[in-house]
């Protein structure tokens, strides 16, 4: 009751007009001041391993490549992972070549 009370001698100290746009602006401090957090927010939770980040990174992956940090068959196997494609046919086989299947005869 206090708060409908306090409601009350705030809107008859004020004028309509001023009460409208007291109320708008405090509407307009809660959503700028809401905007502020989730900012802030997204910030404090983006902590990613900066290293493991750059690690799939295709022009990372291509400078280590000249830089001789990884080999040639890494940086394709690394590259498919990244691009979402299914390995080379070489990386199921292990020798380059489609899998024997046994025939039945």
């Amino acid at each position: 009751m206090g708060f409908a009370v306090s409601v009350a001698a705030l809107a008859q100290a004020v004028s309509s007009g001023r009460l409208i746009l007291l109320i708008g602006v405090a509407i307009a401090a809660l959503i700028v001041f809401g905007l502020l957090a989730l900012s802030l927010r997204r910030r404090l939770l983006a902590t990613e391993d900066p290293e493991r980040g750059e690690a799939f990174d295709l022009e990372t992956l291509q400078r280590q490549r000249r830089a001789g940090q990884i080999t040639e068959e890494e940086f394709r196997t690394l590259r498919r992972a990244l691009l979402g494609l299914p390995p080379e046919p070489a990386e199921r086989g292990g020798d380059g070549e489609e899998p024997e299947r046994s025939r039945d005869v």
